[in-house]
């Protein structure tokens, strides 16, 4: 654990008004880099609010994130990318447990996840129509539109894959770490890596690969 992590956590306690401190981000997941942020969740008490604020500290970006229980519960109802702080998250200070019932129920909201049907439906009108448009590109050898598409469309092609897998959309340093969630076979792992590592033409083919898979899963789960 990076060296600031235990000072921050002590200085931030020493406010009557914390009522419990989450690191989350790379750092609690371990795989941060020495370039990752330190990120804090904070639990303020009662009805208390306060914004997100940032800082550096001995060459290090810190942010925080304030949340009372109130809102913390709100928000994993209606973001549910919140869950991940919950998930990832490990606590350095909970006095009354509040952290711990939070992750229980973000837990719980993660396990019960399903894409609403309305979301479902713009979610498939998009990729539809992208894979028409990818399909003529490729047919016309066209590299630089297969590339463009598969790069515009590629944080869709992440959205389709955890919504056909019923897993709420991690944030965006969090994908890779939770794959592992979508139970993918092997080959499809094959064909979301060439997404971004291939060649134009071989992005463009993944792309398309990917978004039928995406497709024939939205309209059967």
């Amino acid at each position: 654990m990076h060296p600031l992590v235990a000072q921050i956590a002590y200085d931030l306690s020493a406010d009557p008004h914390v009522r419990g401190i989450l690191l989350t981000g790379s750092h609690a997941r371990g795989d941060a880099t020495q370039e990752s942020d330190l990120d804090f969740w904070v639990l303020l008490g009662g009805v208390l609010e306060r914004p997100f604020r940032s800082e550096t500290l001995d060459g290090k970006w810190v942010e925080y994130h304030h949340r009372n229980l109130v809102q913390a519960r709100e928000r994993m109802r209606k973001n549910p990318a919140e869950l991940y702080s919950h998930l990832d998250g490990k606590a350095l200070y909970d006095p009354d447990g509040k952290l711990e019932e939070l992750r229980a129920e973000a837990q719980a909201l993660f396990a019960a996840y399903r894409l609403p049907a309305e979301e479902r439906r713009a979610l498939r009108y998009w990729l539809e129509g992208s894979r028409r448009k990818l399909e003529a590109a490729l047919r016309n050898r066209d590299d630089l539109r297969a590339a463009y598409l598969a790069s515009t469309n590629a944080w869709k092609i992440l959205e389709g894959l955890w919504a056909a897998c019923h897993k709420p959309m991690p944030p965006g340093g969090a994908v890779w770490a939770h794959l592992h969630d979508l139970q993918l076979d092997e080959a499809l792992k094959v064909v979301l890596r060439d997404l971004f590592t291939a060649g134009a033409l071989e992005r463009g083919q993944a792309a398309l690969a990917l978004i039928e898979w995406v497709l024939d899963r939205l309209e059967t789960t």
